[in-house]
């Protein structure tokens, strides 16, 4: 039930990056860690955050990939970029 309200939620507002960033974490907790993974990416399109590459980070090591998690949580100590998505909520 959660995966259609945040796909409908996404549907309407896919400039929101909470909402993917809702839905990646329930993706991560079902195992789906692919979906996660594109869900992550895609808010890192939208806005680079700290705690989105640290997120994206843990399913790059859930997937056996610890190389791509390093990038990712090396990425996250990057001081020109946000700590924290909720930033971006405040502006729109």
């Amino acid at each position: 039930m959660a995966l259609k309200v945040l796909d409908v939620a996404i549907k309407f507002q896919p400039e929101k990056p909470e909402n993917y960033f809702s839905r990646a974490g329930v993706y991560f907790m079902l195992g789906r860690y692919q979906e996660a993974l594109a869900d992550y990416s895609k808010i890192l399109e939208l806005y680079p955050a700290a705690d989105v590459y640290n997120a994206r980070g843990v399913v790059y090591q859930r997937m056996g990939q610890p190389g791509m998690a390093q990038q990712d949580f090396d990425l996250a100590n990057d001081d020109h970029i946000p700590a924290t998505l909720s930033v971006y909520s405040m502006i729109k």
